[in-house]
C-alpha cells in the first residue's frame, strides 16, 4: 500500500477540479433524476441520518477506524437519493469501514423493497470485523447486505462477471492504479443510466479520465464535513 501511495505522489499530473457544493449538486441531480430531491424528505432518510449521527464513531469521536476512512453525510445523502431514484437491483461498493454509506444505501433499498448491496473490504481478524466493519448498519437492514472480505483486485471481477451493476461506489484504496483498475472493471458492466460514484477523487486523475468514456452526466462535489475532500458522480448512458 505504501509503495502505491508513494507512486501516486510522483505522478506528473494532479487533478484540478471545479467542484460544486451539495445544494448545487442537488439541483443538477434533479435534472438527471427528475424530482429526486424529494427522497431526502422521506422519514426513512431522516431516520437513518439520525441513527448515523447517534451511532457514528466519527460523530462521537470513538471507534477503531480512523475518521478519514468513513465518508461524510454529504456523500451518504447523495447515495440514498440516487438509490431511491434508480431503484437498483445490484449495488456494489469497495471499502466499508464503519458503514456510513452502506447504511444509507441499505435504507434506500429497504424503502424500494428491492435490491442487494455487495460490499468489499479487506479482511481483518474475526473480532475486529464485528467491532469495525459495518457497525453503523442497523440489524434490520442486513438481510440485503452481502459482505465480501478480500481485496477489490481479487473480489470485484468475480462479482461483476455474474452481476450486471446498477450502481457502483469506490471507497477503497485511493491510488490512481487501484481506482483506474476498479473503474475499468466496472464501467462496462454498469447498466444504462446506472451510476458510478467515487469518494476522494481529489487524490489523482483516475475519475477525471472517465470523462473520455462519455458519461451522460459527470460532476465533482465538495464534502461538507471533510474539508478539501471531493466525491465524483458519473452516470452511464
Amino acid at each position: 500500500m505504501q509503495v502505491a501511495l508513494v507512486s501516486d505522489r510522483l505522478m506528473p499530473t494532479a487533478p484540478s477540479y471545479s467542484a460544486i457544493d451539495w445544494p448545487a449538486a442537488l439541483v443538477e441531480l434533479g435534472g438527471v433524476f427528475p424530482g429526486s430531491a424529494r427522497f431526502l424528505l422521506e422519514p426513512e432518510a431522516h431516520q437513518i441520518e439520525q441513527h448515523a449521527r447517534e451511532k457514528s464513531p466519527i460523530e462521537r469521536g470513538t471507534g477503531l477506524l480512523a475518521r478519514a476512512l468513513d465518508s461524510d453525510l454529504t456523500l451518504a445523502r447523495c447515495l440514498y437519493l440516487m438509490c431511491r431514484a434508480l431503484t437498483p437491483s445490484v449495488v456494489v461498493e469497495t471499502g466499508v469501514a464503519n458503514g456510513m454509506t452502506s447504511a444509507f444505501i441499505l435504507q434506500a433499498l429497504a424503502v424500494n423493497n428491492r435490491g442487494v448491496l455487495h460490499s468489499i473490504d479487506l479482511p481483518l481478524p474475526p473480532k475486529m470485523v464485528k467491532q469495525t466493519i459495518g457497525t453503523l448498519i442497523p440489524e434490520e437492514l442486513r438481510s440485503r447486505w452481502r459482505l465480501h472480505l478480500g481485496s477489490s483486485r481479487r473480489v470485484l471481477p468475480k462479482i461483476v462477471r455474474t452481476e450486471g451493476i446498477d450502481m457502483f461506489i469506490h471507497d477503497s484504496l485511493h491510488t490512481y492504479k487501484n481506482m483506474k483498475r476498479e473503474f475499468q472493471v466496472v464501467w462496462p458492466r454498469i447498466r444504462s443510466s446506472g451510476v458510478l460514484v467515487s469518494d476522494d477523487v481529489e487524490t489523482n486523475i483516475a475519475f477525471d479520465e472517465l470523462r473520455a468514456l462519455g458519461p451522460r452526466y459527470w460532476q465533482v462535489v465538495k464534502q461538507e464535513q471533510k474539508p478539501g475532500a471531493l466525491f465524483g458522480i458519473a452516470v452511464h448512458r
